[in-house]
């Protein structure tokens, strides 16, 4: 992004914000402290995406569609040593000529080629060689480039949604019965809405799981367009402050929330769905989700669309 173009952004944001509720001189201040705490490009890696790309013999048409990588990552409590592994790994496009966003989830035991190690796993293993191998392995998964990447901790999505109020999903009677809730439209806070997400003791365990992982990041995405109060905005950079990371500038953060995010609503999200079944593999013997080259291919063929 040119730098003209880049200041302009700044400058708009910082007149949102004031616009918005009259906010102090210093939130700006704090809010340029927090991207760039929080700002940690990565030196990208080969994919299948990208060769085929750089190989091209015919120039493509720019796509109208941007796409977020979210990763969620468990570590043990306690062990500094631990890198953690991803629990949440979902796929947001957005794409401004359609107005849709389309959310995709890949269960954490997906059996895949992990890119650059020459080996199979399952690809929360992944993120044990870094984020740039995790974005190159999901990009080969999926067939579309990863543009943007988020990663966070489970302390700072507990932080988030209580910083924005709470979320409000639909729990049915399983998910009711854990969270000790009433069926049906609930409003959960973060640590509600955290075990709301991870939660996969029923009948369609990991599958099921994905799914309500999609709904609480179509909450998020309704709720933080509601935000209009400076200490909402406040605490919403503390809680991102804590252990988020990202390769989007403060500029791309500005164009995200003014021109991007907030131009969409609940009824232009679109979901899909990687199919494939439950397997024990090795020896000892692991449980990993398999997807057959049919159903990845389907898969990524309808994340094609959605990017283009």
């Amino acid at each position: 992004m040119k730098k003209p173009l880049q200041r302009g952004l700044l400058l708009l944001f910082a007149l949102y914000l004031f616009a918005i509720g009259g906010v102090a001189g210093y939130v700006v201040v704090q809010i340029e402290q927090a991207a760039h705490h929080v700002y940690a490009p990565v030196q990208r890696l080969p994919s299948t995406v990208t060769v085929e790309t750089a190989t091209h013999s015919v120039p493509q048409a720019p796509s109208a569609a941007r796409t977020y990588l979210l990763l969620g990552i468990d570590r043990r409590e306690g062990d500094v040593q631990d890198v953690g592994r991803t629990d949440v790994i979902l796929l947001a496009i957005l794409n401004e000529r359609t107005q849709t966003i389309t959310l995709a989830s890949i269960p954490r035991d997906t059996y895949v080629e992990i890119a650059g190690q020459g080996q199979r796993d399952k690809i929360n293993h992944a993120f044990q060689h870094g984020v740039a191998t995790t974005i190159a392995t999901v990009e080969t998964l999926t067939g579309v480039p990863v543009d943007h990447y988020v990663l966070f901790d489970f302390a700072s999505f507990r932080a988030a949604v209580d910083a924005i109020g709470g979320i409000e999903v639909p729990l049915d009677p399983a998910v009711a019965a854990s969270l000790q809730l009433p069926v049906g439209s609930q409003p959960l806070n973060g640590e509600q809405a955290l075990r709301f997400a991870r939660f996969r003791s029923d009948e369609r365990g990991d599958v099921g799981r994905n799914d309500r992982q999609q709904l609480v990041l179509q909450a998020f995405l309704r709720k933080s367009q509601q935000l209009r109060s400076p200490l909402a905005v406040k605490r919403l950079l503390d809680a991102a402050g804590q252990e988020v990371r990202t390769d989007l500038t403060l500029a791309q953060m500005a164009d995200l929330l003014l021109t991007q995010a907030r131009t969409f609503s609940a009824a232009t999200i679109q979901t899909q769905r990687l199919l494939g079944y439950g397997q024990l593999m090795g020896d000892p013997p692991l449980w990993y989700y398999v997807v057959d080259e049919a159903a990845r291919e389907s898969f990524a063929q309808a994340l094609r669309t959605a990017h283009f």
